[in-house]
């Protein structure tokens, strides 16, 4: 049979060719208006979690400046069991650090002790080294009220792009925001169970 002057089977290869053609283009351009979308997306972000812990904030603060005392209440063990921890510096102010090195979720870092404001304020810079690299800022600040203290946790940073395309499919304030609960219901039996 012949159409337009073109054999039926021939007709038919070259309209399925141009069908092909036409969904590939289509597809592409909903991938690049994506990607294209991601990273106009807002880059900078921050996550907050905080919790009423029964001690005034001289008797907190000893768990926030010391990284290896710190180290003990974190979330982060508990994620990646075989992390390797380093501890470096002073003990409990400017300089007191803790790298790790894991083949897991947690990869290879470094956190230092950036700020402190004693039985008030530690804010620790934290740099990932792999499986990206990124950096991050976070701030321990304790409010008393009465004979109690509420911890406030707050990290903040820039989100590179593969982070900002992650983000895309997993809330990361849940997700983070829900390890630093973890933590922070550590911290505060810890402390609690301790005076």
């Amino acid at each position: 049979m012949i159409i337009n002057g073109i054999e039926g089977t021939n007709y038919t290869k070259v309209n399925g060719a141009a069908m092909k053609l036409k969904i590939f283009s289509g597809l592409m351009t909903l991938i690049i208006a994506f990607l294209v979308y991601v990273y106009f997306s807002p880059s900078e972000f921050t996550v907050t979690r905080e919790i009423r812990i029964q001690a005034r904030p001289e008797v907190i603060y000893p768990y926030l400046a010391n990284s290896k005392v710190t180290n003990d209440w974190m979330p982060w063990k508990e994620i990646d069991p075989n992390v390797k921890m380093t501890f470096s510096g002073p003990d409990a102010e400017v300089g007191s650090s803790a790298s790790w090195e894991s083949e897991g979720q947690m990869g290879v870092g470094k956190a230092v002790v950036s700020e402190v404001v004693p039985n008030q304020k530690v804010v620790t810079q934290i740099t990932y080294t792999k499986p990206m690299e990124f950096s991050q800022i976070s701030e321990f600040l304790l409010i008393p009220e009465g004979d109690s203290t509420i911890m406030r946790w707050t990290v903040s940073g820039h989100k590179i792009f593969i982070s900002r395309l992650m983000c895309m499919f997993m809330d990361l304030d849940k997700y983070l925001g829900g390890e630093f609960e973890k933590g922070l219901k550590k911290l505060k039996s810890t402390v609690e169970e301790s005076r």
